[in-house]
């Protein structure tokens, strides 16, 4: 995890009292399943600013490289969208 990340993540605790892995738990007990849902979620709920709200979507759905075990895995699923071209470099 990068230093940006984990002092995010530092901060949240200190400004929520709740710290990641308690703010995890309500999203997924909120049942959304996409990264701008939670987003839209933290903002209008628990009045999150932009950053926040991006950096818990991503960790909930460990869409961000510093959640990924497998980094191949994490590009691939970046371009399964419907009409998404990839070409794994030979």
């Amino acid at each position: 995890m990068d230093d940006q990340a984990q002092t995010m993540i530092e901060n949240l605790h200190k400004n929520t009292g709740k710290s990641l892995e308690e703010w995890i738990d309500l999203v997924k007990k909120e049942k959304l399943e996409k990264h701008g849902q939670i987003v839209k979620w933290l903002k209008e709920t628990h009045s999150f600013t932009h950053g926040f709200a991006n950096l818990l979507a991503h960790k909930t759905l460990k869409s961000d490289a510093g959640s990924a075990s497998d980094h191949d895995e994490l590009i691939q699923s970046q371009y399964k969208a419907k009409g998404a071209f990839f070409t794994r470099p030979r």
